[in-house]
C-alpha cells in the first residue's frame, strides 16, 4: 500500500512541476489526485491498480505523458495473435499468426461482438488519442487488458476464429510491403534504405532517428548519386534522438536555423516561496497592497501563475551553425503520416519552419518532448516537460504538423500511392512542369 501510495503521489509531484499545459488544460491536477488515491489504496489486483495509474496520467491528455505497465503484468495479461492497423475504413489486420494468414489484410468486422472503433474508445480512458487514432504501439499495448485471456473472437471480411492471449507473441505473417509502379535501383548499401527512381529522384527511407550515422550515410548517397530531387519518407518514423534528426535537416538547410517555439516550467525555490504568501487573498486585499505602493499588479499575476503551475521561460530552438553549407538544395520533399512522432516530429518542424521542401501525406501524429521517471510498483511513466509549436506560433500538439495543400492521393490496397504521387510530381518539378495550383485536401 505504500509504495502504491509513493507511486501515485510521485506522477502528481513530477507533473505539478514540469508539466507545460497547465494553461491549456480545463484540468485541477490536485482534484485528479484526491479523486484518484482511494481508487489504487483500494485496488483489490496489481492488474486493477496499474490500469488507474494509466488512466490517472491520461487525464493530462498528452501524447508523450504515459504509463508503462510492469513487464511481469504485460506477461500474465498476454499478447494478441495478431497486429491492428486502424486505416480510413476501419481497422484491418496488419500481422496476424502464421496459421491464420488467409485473415492478413482482411479488415476487422467485430471483436468479441464490438466494432472495433467502439472497443478502442474504451481504450481512450487510459492511452492518448489524436482524433479516433491510437499509436499502434500503445493501441497493441491496450487492447490485451480490454479482451479475455480465453475465448475471444474476432471476425473479418475473411471470416472468424476464436484465440486466447498468449504469453508470448506468436510468430507473425506480415503484409508485404506497399510498392510502387514506378521503376528503381539501390541508391545506397547502409543501413538505410534508399533508392533512385527515374529522373535522378532519391528516396530516403526513415523508419526512426536512432541511427548516429544516419546523416553521415544520407550525405554519402547525395554527394555520389547526385540526385535533382529528394523525397525523405517519415511515414513510419517512431522518433528517437531529435539531434539525429536535426544533423540530417542540415544536410537540407543552410546555415542556423529554427523550428519550433518552447517553454518550460519555471519552478524556482524563491519564486514557489513569494507566490505561496499570496495564496488565498481576496481582490481587496490585493488592492490595498497595490495601493499601498508594495507591489503592482503585473507581479501579482506572476505569482498568481507560479501557485497555477503556468509560469514559462519561453525560448527557440536553435540548429545548424552559421555560414554552414547545405548539401543538396534541390527540390526536397517529406512524406508523412499519423505515424510520425515525437522526433520525427521535431525534424518535419525543422522542414516546416524554414519553408524547405513540401510536406505530402498525412497530419502528424501530434506529439513529442518527454522525461522518463521510474516506479516502487514496477511501472514507469513519461511526462513530457516542454512545450511545442511551430516557429510561426502554430499549434501542432494534440492535432498534428498537417502536410501542404496537395491533391489526393487515391490508396489502393498493395499499392504506395503517396509515394508514386511524390515522385510523379518530383520528375515533373525537376523538369519544370509541376502545376503551382494544387488542391487543397
Amino acid at each position: 500500500m505504500q509504495n502504491r501510495i509513493a507511486d501515485l503521489a510521485t506522477l502528481w509531484k513530477q507533473a505539478s512541476m514540469v508539466f507545460p499545459y497547465f494553461g491549456q488544460r480545463a484540468l485541477n491536477w490536485d482534484e485528479v489526485f484526491e479523486e484518484f488515491l482511494p481508487k489504487v489504496m483500494a485496488a483489490e489486483t496489481p492488474r486493477a491498480f496499474h490500469l488507474y495509474m494509466a488512466e490517472f496520467l491520461n487525464r493530462l491528455g498528452d501524447g508523450h505523458t504515459d504509463y508503462a505497465f510492469p513487464r511481469a503484468l504485460l506477461q500474465e495479461t498476454g499478447s494478441l495473435p495478431f497486429v491492428l492497423e486502424q486505416a480510413e475504413d476501419g481497422c484491418r489486420i496488419r500481422a496476424v499468426a502464421e496459421e491464420k494468414r488467409e485473415h492478413l489484410g482482411a479488415r476487422v468486422i467485430r471483436l468479441n461482438g464490438k466494432k472495433p472503433a467502439e472497443l478502442i474508445r474504451e481504450g481512450f480512458r487510459y492511452v492518448y488519442h489524436t482524433g479516433e487514432y491510437v499509436y499502434p504501439s500503445r493501441l497493441q499495448g491496450i487492447l490485451p487488458f480490454l479482451l479475455s485471456a480465453r475465448g475471444n473472437r474476432i471476425e473479418t471480411e475473411a471470416g472468424s476464429f476464436s484465440f486466447d492471449l498468449t504469453a508470448e507473441q506468436p510468430v507473425m505473417a506480415e503484409e508485404k510491403a506497399a510498392e510502387t509502379s514506378d521503376s528503381w535501383r539501390p541508391a545506397s548499401e547502409g543501413r538505410i534504405t534508399m533508392r533512385l527512381y527515374e529522373g535522378r529522384i532519391l528516396y530516403i527511407a526513415l523508419p526512426d532517428l536512432l541511427y548516429a550515422d544516419a546523416a553521415r550515410e544520407i550525405a554519402e548517397a547525395l554527394n555520389r548519386q547526385k540526385p535533382a530531387g529528394v523525397i525523405l519518407d517519415l511515414r513510419q518514423n517512431k522518433g528517437g534522438m531529435t539531434a539525429y534528426g536535426a544533423r540530417i535537416a542540415e544536410l537540407f538547410i543552410p546555415g542556423q536555423f529554427h523550428a519550433c517555439q518552447k517553454w518550460t516550467r519555471i519552478m524556482k525555490g524563491v519564486d514557489l516561496a513569494s507566490a505561496s504568501q499570496l495564496s488565498g487573498w481576496s481582490e481587496e486585499r490585493l488592492a490595498k497592497l497595490v495601493a499601498d505602493g508594495l507591489c503592482g499588479w503585473e507581479e501579482i499575476e506572476r505569482e498568481r501563475a507560479i501557485n497555477r503551475g503556468t509560469l514559462y521561460e519561453e525560448y527557440t530552438d536553435c540548429f545548424g551553425q552559421k555560414g554552414q553549407a547545405a548539401v543538396f538544395d534541390g527540390p526536397c520533399y517529406l512524406l508523412t503520416s499519423r505515424n510520425t512522432i515525437s522526433a520525427a516530429e521535431d525534424m518535419t518542424a525543422m522542414f516546416r519552419s524554414n519553408q524547405r521542401g513540401r510536406i505530402l501525406g498525412d497530419p502528424t501524429f501530434g506529439s513529442t518532448g518527454t522525461p522518463l521517471v521510474s516506479l516502487r510498483t514496477g511501472g514507469h511513466a513519461r511526462i513530457c516537460s516542454v512545450g511545442y509549436r511551430l516557429l510561426d506560433g502554430t499549434e501542432f500538439i494534440g492535432c498534428g504538423i498537417h502536410p501542404d495543400p496537395w491533391h489526393k492521393s487515391d490508396r489502393q490496397p498493395g499499392r504506395d500511392t503517396w509515394l508514386e504521387t511524390a515522385v510523379a510530381d518530383m520528375q515533373a518539378e525537376v523538369r519544370g512542369q509541376r502545376k503551382e495550383a494544387l488542391i487543397p485536401r
